[in-house]
């Protein structure tokens, strides 16, 4: 991803979409009793601007894991049909270890698949935080199993090429079993600690480096509201802790060249009313 602009009326536009998409959201979770948080750039948007970082273009969330696999469980019928859920579990050409939550009748085309591999929605992220008892050994091997297998998915969908890759021989090697192995070799990785009580929380499926994303618990539940986009929405319990481990000195702006946004070939916001 790379920083392009957007004219501020297709933005705007979006951003009311993904909002839509996150208040159905919000309404499962309450309704059956779900924990959720604003996570990465979204969170960070919440505390330096009350709202969307000025750029960015998508919503990220965060899900214990135990809660994740509930919504996962519950979504489809949840979502009804305004909504499609991306995800591993109901989509053998899905490529990450997170969900997506896609608006029907809508376009967000990264470019990344041809026109009938994939449902290109617009949509919001949704990230199970994965238990882990200690920063040790154990957890460095664990994440690095998740990174590698990642990047091999990425390469068997023709995402990112061999030479964007910090191991590509392995990369190459592990592209010989098939993507289903991979994700579920990947799965297994990323749940293997079972203790819900555990003393840290991790992204594991996020995009940045391991100890970066790993937290105690009690950093980031139980969720706190805050404000965004003139709404409520439950934060972190402590998101200064955590956008200073994730973004170091948050408040300050950053470079243009290092403002991050998908910036797709292609969106639409009504399929039948273009």
């Amino acid at each position: 991803m790379s920083y392009k602009s957007y004219d501020q009326e297709t933005l705007k536009r979006l951003h009311k979409v993904e909002l839509e998409i996150l208040d159905d959201f919000v309404k499962i979770c309450k309704e059956n009793n779900l924990t959720y948080f604003l996570t990465g750039g979204t969170m960070l948007g919440a505390v330096r601007h009350k709202g969307f970082i000025p750029w960015d273009d998508d919503i990220d969330i965060g899900m214990p894991r135990k809660d994740y696999d509930k919504f996962i469980e519950i979504a489809p019928k949840e979502l009804g049909n305004k909504y499609y859920l991306d995800c591993f579990e109901y989509n053998k050409n899905f490529y990450l270890p997170f969900a997506k939550i896609k608006k029907n009748n809508t376009v967000f085309d990264e470019g990344y698949f041809e026109d009938d591999e994939m449902h290109k929605g617009i949509f919001i992220d949704i990230f199970p935080f994965e238990n882990v008892d200690e920063i040790n050994l154990s957890l460095k091997i664990r994440a690095n199993i998740i990174k590698n297998i990642g990047d091999a998915v990425l390469y068997k969908n023709k995402i990112r090429k061999l030479n964007q890759f910090g191991r590509p021989l392995l990369v190459l090697l592990l592209s010989v079993f098939s993507k289903k192995k991979l994700m579920s070799i990947q799965h297994y990785y990323l749940t293997k600690c079972k203790n819900n009580n555990s003393k840290y929380i991790n992204a594991l499926a996020g995009s940045y480096h391991y100890l970066k994303e790993t937290n105690l618990r009690e950093d980031i539940m139980p969720s706190k509201p805050i404000l965004f986009e003139g709404k409520k929405y439950e934060g972190m319990n402590k998101p200064n802790v955590y956008l200073s481990k994730l973004f170091g000195d948050y408040m300050k702006l950053p470079p243009k060249e290092k403002r991050i946004n998908h910036m797709p070939k292609k969106i639409v916001f009504d399929v039948n009313n273009k």
